[in-house]
């Protein structure tokens, strides 16, 4: 399982072995576009389980009709 944090450091990390010796506007570009796509793909799997736990909810309620 990964904390927030954990993914904040390995953003951090990446930028910092792509963008070694560039300057810091490059880097910040860099992390923030990987906690961007971090951010949809978490969303993605929220929703997806979100959607699968609404539908074990309903399941479970037509069994106990």
């Amino acid at each position: 399982m990964y904390s927030a944090e954990d993914i904040i450091n390995a953003a951090e990390k990446l930028c910092k072995e792509k963008y070694e010796g560039e300057p810091a506007q490059f880097r910040l570009a860099y992390q923030v576009g990987f906690l961007q796509g971090r951010i949809r793909e978490l969303c993605t799997i929220l929703n997806h389980q979100v959607a699968e736990i609404e539908q074990l909810r309903h399941d479970l309620t037509a069994e106990a009709k």
